[in-house]
């Protein structure tokens, strides 16, 4: 049966711009305190289920239950002035059942008999846990689990405060945290509401979003915790369907206490150290699994099979085939230069050099990187290959400057191929945009390069394009000139080339647009920039006006804007609800009607 740690984890975690791991070993970090301690009796319940076929996949869906009942101690292991360290182990375990193999039970139960050390701040949250080395995914999940509720929060002390930035194992969300009737305890809050807060830079045709509903109650007596019940539900969605619910149930019960009145023995944290929140978890087991498949993959093994699919034209084969390049590539085997070569010889036209140049270029690692610059040095007079290469070499993650450099031989020598140099250019457009948040001084610099030897070109068009790929803020002083233009083709794509460029500037210019311009190739260009940003009350405000008011073609484009970003920001389907009964358009009403179908489950 399936790993319930990797179906959570996949489904939670969806399109994450991931990082390493951090190894964050606290070697020699020694820490003591007044021995303050406690035992509870723990119930756990999880519950997770599937649901793929919403996003019209073939994956399988599940429904998935596990429980955990035992007896836990908590020690207070040390103190600073802004977190408390904390040390957790099971006493005793009754019940421990996942649908797993009996090992990976077993090592769930080995990880909670030895325990793990976690810090509090002083607000109560959780911010690190330190866990064994040598522990199964599956035991790592559980103890995120189970550490999730034992954080909590003040409520707010004024009615325009802030409410707390807490972190759970699917990312950061604001706690609403209120005071509950304290019945025998001496202080009681209550857990009301969740609210998931996307991460910076979210993008893409899947929306990915977190609804929680929580009920949660906690218990104090002066600063030791009494009790916890409750539970989390939380439900993972794309595009408004829900592909995963994950349901924990919690109860933790104070059995004894107390505190031994005198400096407990020093103490070494030791172990990894990570957050709630490790999204670089799920790229790192991914990357593991890539070496394992690499191991079972012959690099002659693959080159035979290519050239029988050189005569099968098996489109299906050639994806595989394209996929096993790549994981040889990022697992640097032996023997990569077999693939160099063949790729080298290659006819451009062949299915052997587009699967190869489609996993050469998905791996985006240095040699790949090194491969595609030989590939256009040994091809620098054909025209013909250097085409098929050139806008390839743009895609790459990461571009390295030694490819940057090949791309800008091309790109600035007047000598060459008018349709190499504007490929090149377009490329290296690609480039500075997909370095802008990693490497903004090298984007910014390559962007004003680009911008100025094209405005003294003077092909507007290849201007904006190349400006539009870039994305930056740099762009702006070569674009925003175009949008007065009085060709209406260079004044419409202008608009469209902003849509990357995240600044205020160009929120207001479409806003602006979307009230001033009536041409009808403008507002198009305005509608598809618009969709590949995020909404803001400006720019919501002139939709709704358009929706209301603009003619009805303008109104039915609008709406699909406005769709498009409910997808991140589900409240908009309010609007699409008072459309449906009230707009004067029939066939707006009938369109939100459609949309509104589209999102309900």
């Amino acid at each position: 049966m399936k790993n319930i740690l990797t179906i959570a984890m996949m489904c939670l975690f969806l399109q994450q711009v991931a990082s390493a791991r951090q190894n964050n070993v606290t070697q020699g970090e020694v820490i003591s305190s007044l021995h303050d301690w406690g035992t509870y009796r723990v119930r756990f319940s999880t519950h997770v289920s599937t649901d793929f076929a919403s996003l019209g996949t073939r994956g399988q869906d599940t429904s998935l239950t596990g429980n955990l009942l035992g007896t836990m101690r908590t020690e207070c292991v040390g103190r600073s002035l802004t977190k408390q360290y904390m040390y957790a182990c099971f006493l005793s375990i009754d019940q421990c059942r996942f649908p797993l193999p009996l090992s990976v039970q077993q090592s769930i139960q080995s990880l909670l008999g030895k325990g793990f050390y976690f810090s509090r701040t002083r607000q109560g949250l959780i911010d690190s846990v330190w866990l064994p080395g040598a522990i199964t995914e599956a035991a790592e999940h559980v103890v995120i689990q189970l550490l999730e509720p034992f954080q909590w929060s003040l409520p707010a002390s004024t009615r325009g405060e802030e409410p707390p930035v807490m972190t759970l194992s699917d990312g950061a969300v604001r706690a609403i945290f209120t005071k509950a009737d304290t019945g025998a305890c001496a202080k009681a809050l209550q857990l009301d509401s969740l609210d998931w807060i996307p991460p910076v830079g979210q993008s893409g045709v899947l929306a990915r979003r977190i609804e929680y509903q929580v009920g949660t109650r906690y218990c104090f007596d002066k600063e030791q915790v009494r009790s916890i019940e409750g539970q989390f539900i939380r439900k993972a969605k794309v595009n408004h369907k829900t592909i995963t619910v994950l349901t924990n149930k919690y109860q933790y019960v104070l059995l004894t206490a107390g505190s031994d009145g005198h400096q407990s023995e020093a103490r070494h944290i030791s172990g990894y150290r990570r957050p709630l929140y490790y999204p670089g978890l799920l790229e790192q087991k991914l990357r593991e699994q890539q070496l394992v498949r690499s191991q079972r993959m012959s690099v002659s093994g693959l080159l035979r099979l290519l050239k029988e699919n050189e005569l099968l034209q098996d489109v299906n084969r050639q994806d595989q085939l394209a996929e096993a390049v790549k994981i040889c590539f990022i697992a640097s085997k032996d023997s990569l230069t077999l693939f160099s070569a063949v790729f080298y010889a290659a006819p451009v036209n062949s299915i052997t050099f587009k699967t190869l140049r489609t996993g050469i270029v998905t791996a985006s690692t240095p040699y790949a990187q090194q491969v595609l610059r030989d590939f256009i040095l040994l091809n620098r007079d054909s025209a013909e290959k250097l085409k098929k290469i050139i806008p390839s070499s743009g895609l790459v993650r990461n571009a390295q400057r030694m490819l940057q450099q090949q791309l800008e031989t091309l790109a600035f020598d007047t000598a060459n191929n008018e349709s190499i140099v504007a490929a090149s250019m377009l490329a290296l457009g690609n480039i500075a945009g997909s370095i802008r948040t990693d490497d903004p001084k090298r984007s910014d610099s390559l962007t004003d390069y680009l911008g100025k030897v094209l405005r003294a070109r003077g092909d507007d068009m290849l201007l904006l394009s190349v400006m539009g790929n870039c994305g930056t803020a740099v762009a702006l002083p070569f674009i925003l000139p175009l949008l007065t233009d009085a060709d209406t083709t260079v004044r419409a794509y202008a608009y469209y080339a902003l849509r990357f460029v995240q600044q205020p500037l160009v929120d207001a210019t479409y806003a602006e647009a979307l009230t001033a311009e009536q041409h009808p190739a403008i507002l198009t260009n305005i509608f598809n920039a618009l969709f590949l940003r995020t909404g803001n009350d400006i720019l919501k405000g002139a939709l709704l006006r358009l929706v209301e008011k603009a003619n009805e073609p303008v109104r039915l484009e609008a709406l699909q804007v406005l769709f498009e970003w409910s997808y991140r920001e589900p409240a908009l389907l309010t609007v699409f609800r008072e459309v449906a009964t009230s707009n004067s358009s029939e066939a707006v009403k009938k369109a939100a009607r459609q949309f509104l179908a589209r999102a309900d489950e």
